[in-house]
This record gives structure tokens, sequence and C-alpha cells, in this order.
């Protein structure tokens, strides 16, 4: 199985006021109403993580598997564009291999417990996690972290964060 490190500025302040509470709810209440809600409220402001298509009613109508990991999935867009990838794509695996410890935790970060909607990996990163991130990749000479560099400091420059997914 080849896994793709996909990387996205992320408004990492935004989501943590927004969504995070709700997504924590809906996956330990098992119950996705609250979810929903949410997107029907932001529809002008969220996408198809499938092909970055903007939503538009009727919304549902893009689901594949309808449960609370793909609901989350398509809120998450709120806060990040699905389609400006800047990870590392399939070299991850190598790349993670030949990397020091403190540089391998700078290509993901923090998951939110239970939320994987890809079910291969999803993690977070707030803007003092991108920070050091930035910091930790500084010196690598691997040109396949060039992208992601990018991304760090683009999200440093502007205060926000990452999300990383495969």
């Amino acid at each position: 199985m080849t896994l793709d490190h996909k990387a996205y500025v992320f408004n990492w302040v935004s989501f943590e006021k927004e969504l995070l509470p709700i997504l924590l709810e809906a996956i330990d209440t098992n119950n996705d109403a609250s979810l929903r809600e949410f997107l029907s409220r932001s529809i002008s402001e969220c996408y198809s993580p499938y092909d970055g298509e903007p939503l538009t009613a009727p919304w549902e109508s893009n689901l594949e598997a309808g449960d609370i990991q793909e609901l989350a999935d398509f809120a998450l867009t709120k806060f990040y564009a699905p389609d400006a990838n800047q990870g590392v794509g399939h070299n991850w695996i190598e790349l993670d291999a030949q990397l020091p410890e403190e540089a391998r935790r700078a290509l993901l970060g923090l998951s939110v417990a239970g939320f994987d909607p890809g079910r291969q990996g999803a993690y977070f990163q707030s803007p003092s996690d991108v920070a050091k991130s930035a910091t930790a990749l500084s010196g690598c000479p691997h040109p396949e972290l060039l992208s992601y560099r990018k991304l760090l400091e683009e999200s440093r420059r502007q205060g926000l964060g990452a999300y990383i997914t495969f």
C-alpha cells in the first residue's frame, strides 16, 4: 500500500473554535446531527474533499459513505483548500525512514481522537506546532521536502496551522 502524504495550510484557530467541539462530540456520541447542521450552515464555505469543488445544495449527494468520518472530512474543508496540497506525496515512507526523529515528527502532527476519514491517518499542527516543524525541517537537504517546507513557512507567516492526511 502506498501512502500519499498530503498537507494543507489550515486555519487551526477557527477550526478549534468552530468545528473541533462539534467533531469531538459527534465522535464521542456517534451522532452526526451537529456535523450535518454545521455543514448546512457553512455550505458556502465548504468544498468536496474529493475534487475541491465548492459544495452546493443538495451537498449530501456528494457523500459516499455518509458516516461521521466523511461528514467531518467535508466540514473540515471550511478551514483549508482541498486543491492546495503541498505534501511530500508518495515519497513519505522513504523520506520518513531517512530523517532524524524531530524531522519525522514535523511531517505529521497530532491526531484528533477518533478522526481519520481516509482510514490512513489525519494529523493537525497548531500555529506553534508549525513554527517548530519549520525549524525542525529547515536544515533538511531532501528536495522532496521543498513544497512541504514552503507550506510550513507560509503557515507560519500567516499565523495558521497545517492539516496532514493520507
